[in-house]
């Protein structure tokens, strides 16, 4: 009986050694894949942020002409009580 335990625990040892393997053949993989994530992550991020502020320049032009147009309603209202 003495004899299995021995080819049993070298098994073992084998199993885990190939499991260390395809860990550590996999690692590679792994960092590549979280370094194209990350990218596109960031890539993505930068999309949005360039969308707000488009957005936002777009909503500053129009409170500007919103702004005018009021200040030229008031000219005309301040001119008409002048006469």
């Amino acid at each position: 009986m003495p004899e299995k335990r021995k080819g049993g625990e070298k098994r073992a040892k084998n199993s885990r050694k190939n499991k260390k393997r395809r860990e550590d053949s996999d690692g590679g993989d792994w960092q590549e894949n979280f370094e194209k994530m990350w990218e596109r992550s960031f890539e993505l991020e930068k999309e949005r942020f360039e969308r707000t502020e488009q957005i936002l320049r777009e909503l500053q032009r129009l409170q500007l002409e919103q702004s005018s147009a009021i200040m030229a309603g008031f000219k005309d209202i301040f001119q008409n009580m002048l006469k």
